[in-house]
């Protein structure tokens, strides 16, 4: 994935934070609120995590050392491991609103979403390619279809 789509989605993550957080609190009061605002964080942590992490695992390769990506690879199960932790222990040590932490946690899904779709054209050579003219693509037969 390209520089571009990793800002285009930390970006929506940051904004349907924000949308999540205010929406859960006007659902559920400060609790819903609070407990929206910790999801989110969660979620945004995971986000920047697994974002260097693939950058990490994607300069072992190509540095083209055999078995140079067994460290950034043990590190993502060591991070799905700690999101996880993490969840448990807000929703059920610290007794969080468990739908406003939900609420809050969907920003990751959401801004990995809806981040490709707005934001306006990919630059040349980004993540998405489309042909410089139309006619280059050749047009689907009714058999095709």
């Amino acid at each position: 994935m390209s520089a571009f789509l990793h800002d285009r989605i930390t970006t929506a993550m940051a904004a349907t934070s924000v949308l999540l957080v205010v929406g859960a609190t006007a659902a559920w009061g400060a609790t819903g609120g609070l407990a929206a605002l910790a999801g989110a964080a969660v979620a945004n942590m995971n986000w920047a995590a697994l974002r260097w992490l693939s950058g990490a695992l994607r300069r072992a390769a190509e540095r083209g050392v055999p078995r140079a990506g067994r460290v950034p690879a043990m590190l993502f199960v060591l991070k799905t491991g700690a999101t996880l932790l993490a969840v448990w222990l807000l929703v059920t040590r610290f007794g969080l609103h468990f739908r406003g932490f939900a609420v809050g946690f969907s920003a990751l899904v959401l801004g990995v979403t809806l981040g490709p779709l707005f934001g306006g054209p990919t630059p040349k050579g980004g993540a998405i390619a489309l042909p410089e003219d139309p006619g280059d693509v050749p047009a689907a037969t009714p058999e095709e279809m």
